[in-house]
């Protein structure tokens, strides 16, 4: 997801929620949780009493910016999900960088291909996960968070797709980041999701693969041969996402 300009986001103490400013005298949700509305609430009369703080909020805004900054802070959430971090790059020399997000529906070129760090983690559960150990077979990898409404709303196509495509040469798994643990499980058996999750607060997997974490849901496609063949930012449709596993399953390795 590009970065709408004028927009800055701050994690809450309280809870994963990211607020939303988008325009001076509005707030709103960034990324709220799943069961959360967005709300967009307008400054009192009394925070605009003194010239010296006006000065420093800007004006108030006219019913156009209120009807702006109201589809503004949409486009964002429905979007993508904030995390509250951008991205750092954590490759070594030779592997993949990020640079942009991938087409919906489309591959990185086989000869720009650059190799994938070699993710990592625990998964939830117990037991661990590494990226290396899936060489040979084509890895989607999505990562994801409980109160990512996005995420929330892709999650059973990613099932679907899993169901009709395991044990055909793919691999899923899913990495749940700037969450808490108990919240994951209890989104896991909700949405009955079936592959392997890794719990990484912290976000280092992203790191370790080099792709941003700013923002949520993201997938990554890695090829046969340990590449990454596409980073989407933002949720995947099944119509994209399916033609292009099976497209990289049928490279030669």
């Amino acid at each position: 997801m590009d970065r709408v300009p004028g927009l800055r986001s701050a994690e809450q103490s309280a809870g994963r929620e990211t607020l939303l400013r988008a325009l001076p005298g509005w707030r709103g949700a960034f990324c709220a949780r799943a069961d959360a509305p967005i709300a967009l609430t307008r400054r009192t009369t009394s925070d605009l009493q003194s010239p010296g703080a006006a000065r420093r909020r800007g004006p108030r805004l006219s019913g156009a910016g209120v009807v702006l900054a109201t589809l503004l802070a949409a486009v964002v959430v429905l979007t993508a999900c904030g995390t509250g971090h951008d991205a750092v790059n954590g490759t070594s020399a030779g592997q993949y960088r990020f640079v942009s997000a991938t087409s919906q529906g489309s591959v990185i070129p086989a000869a720009q291909r650059k190799p994938a760090g070699d993710l990592h983690g625990t998964l939830i559960g117990g037991g661990s996960y590494r990226l290396s150990e899936h060489r040979g077979r084509v890895v989607l990898i999505n990562f994801w968070a409980s109160w990512c409404a996005p995420c929330v709303l892709e999650s059973p196509m990613l099932e679907a797709v899993y169901q009709q495509m395991t044990g055909s040469g793919f691999d899923f798994v899913g990495i749940d980041i700037k969450d808490e643990q108990q919240a994951a499980q209890s989104f896991i058996t909700d949405k009955q999701m079936t592959y392997p999750m890794v719990y990484d607060e912290p976000a280092k997997t992203a790191l370790q693969l080099g792709i941003p974490a700013g923002g949520l849901p993201v997938t990554a496609l890695i090829d046969r041969a340990g590449r990454v063949a596409a980073v989407y930012i933002g949720p995947v449709q099944q119509a994209d996402i399916q033609p292009a596993l099976q497209q990289l399953a049928a490279e030669a390795p």
